[in-house]
C-alpha cells in the first residue's frame, strides 16, 4: 500500500495539472479573439490629451527651406493676422512652448536654470523675435533650433504660423 500512494498522488497531479491546461481560461494568442487594424473606428484620444502623430504619419508635404536665408525670409504666413488665428497660437503657445519658455521673464518647469541650459525666457525673446522675418520664427518652430527641438512631426502649419501670429502680438504689445 505505501508504494501505490506515491504513484497514485502522481496520477492525480498529472491529470490535475491536463485538464487546468485545457480549461478555458487558458487562451494563446492564436486563439484569442483579435481585431484587425482598421476594423473597426478607432477611439478617439482621451478628453484633455494631445494626440501626436508619428514621424511616418502621412502629411501633406511642405517646402523644406532652411533658416536665415532669402528664401526663408520670404516665407509668409498664409493665415490672415486676427483674433481667431492668434487664439490658436496661444493655444498652441500654451501647449508646446511655455513648458520650456515661460510666459514672462522666468522659463517654465522644463526651462528653469539647471535643468536645460541655453533656453530663454519669452519675455527675453523680445528683441529676438523682433530681428527674425516670420519665415524664420516659423521655421525655428518647424525644425527647431540650437537648443529648441522641432515640432514639425506635432503640429500643422496653420498650428505653427498662428503661433508665430501670437509671439508677434505679444512682443509688440498687440500692435
Amino acid at each position: 500500500m505505501s508504494r501505490t500512494w506515491p504513484s497514485l498522488a502522481g496520477l492525480v497531479l498529472v491529470l490535475a495539472s491536463a485538464t487546468a491546461t485545457a480549461a478555458p481560461w487558458d487562451i494563446d494568442m492564436a486563439d484569442a479573439p483579435s481585431v484587425k487594424s482598421y476594423e473597426r473606428l478607432m477611439l478617439p484620444p482621451p478628453e484633455g490629451t494631445v494626440a501626436q502623430p508619428h514621424l511616418l504619419t502621412p502629411r501633406s508635404p511642405s517646402m523644406n527651406f532652411t533658416r536665415f536665408t532669402p528664401a526663408s525670409a520670404l516665407l509668409e504666413s498664409p493665415l490672415t493676422d486676427d483674433a481667431e488665428a492668434q487664439a490658436l497660437g496661444a493655444e498652441m503657445f500654451g501647449i508646446y512652448c511655455q513648458l520650456c519658455h515661460g510666459t514672462g521673464m522666468t522659463p517654465g518647469p522644463v526651462g528653469e536654470p539647471g535643468r536645460l541650459p541655453g533656453v530663454i525666457p519669452f519675455g527675453l525673446l523680445k528683441s529676438i523675435i523682433a530681428s527674425r522675418s516670420d519665415g524664420d520664427l516659423y521655421l525655428t518652430i518647424r525644425n527647431g533650433g540650437a537648443v529648441m527641438p522641432s515640432y514639425g512631426w506635432a503640429m500643422n502649419d496653420e498650428e505653427m504660423w498662428s503661433i508665430v501670429h501670437y509671439v508677434r502680438s505679444e512682443t509688440t504689445g498687440g500692435q
